[in-house]
C-alpha cells in the first residue's frame, strides 16, 4: 500500500476490532457479493453492532437475475469473484433484518449510456441496488412498514 496508512485497522467481517455503537456511517461498497452467503447476516450483525442508534448504513451490490441476464448478452464480464450475489428481494430482506431504510434505489444504466433509464426502470429491474438504511434503537422494530 501507498500513503499514509497509520491509523489503517485490519479486521474480519466476523468480528469488527471496534467497541459497539461507535460509528456514525458505516459503507459497505461492492462488498456483501464477494461473501458467501453464511457470511452476509454475520456481517450485516457486525455493523449493526459498531454504529451508533440513528447510524446510517449504505449498501451497494449487483442485482443477481439483472447483472447475470446483463454479462450473459455481453455488457459485462463474468466475475468469479462474486460468490454470493443477491437479488432484489433477498438484498432487501437482509438490509430489513438490521436496519430500517430510509432510502432504496439503484443504477439502470451506466455512465456510457446516461442516466436516463434511471428514471424509467423499477427498482427491483435494476442492474446495481443502493440501500441507505438507519440502525433503530432496540425498542423500535427494523421492519418499518412504511418502507418500499
Amino acid at each position: 500500500m501507498e500513503g499514509n496508512c497509520e491509523n489503517l485497522v485490519h479486521g474480519s467481517c466476523s468480528s469488527l476490532p471496534f467497541r459497539d455503537d461507535i460509528f456514525d456511517s458505516a459503507l459497505l461498497i461492492e462488498v456483501i457479493e464477494h461473501l458467501s452467503r453464511n457470511w452476509h447476516d454475520v456481517a450485516t450483525q457486525e455493523i449493526r453492532r459498531v454504529l451508533r442508534i440513528d447510524g446510517t448504513f449504505v449498501m451497494t451490490t449487483p442485482n443477481k437475475y439483472v447483472y447475470l441476464l446483463l454479462t450473459k448478452v455481453g455488457f459485462f464480464e463474468d466475475n468469479p469473484e462474486h460468490v454470493g450475489e443477491l437479488t432484489y428481494g433477498e438484498a432487501k430482506s437482509l438490509f430489513t433484518r438490521y436496519f430500517s431504510i430510509i432510502d432504496l434505489c439503484g443504477k439502470a444504466s451506466s455512465m456510457n449510456y446516461g442516466r436516463f433509464l434511471d428514471y424509467f426502470v423499477p427498482t427491483r429491474l435494476r442492474w446495481n441496488m443502493l440501500f441507505v438504511g438507519k440502525k433503530a434503537n432496540r425498542r423500535e422494530s427494523s421492519l418499518d412498514p412504511s418502507c418500499p
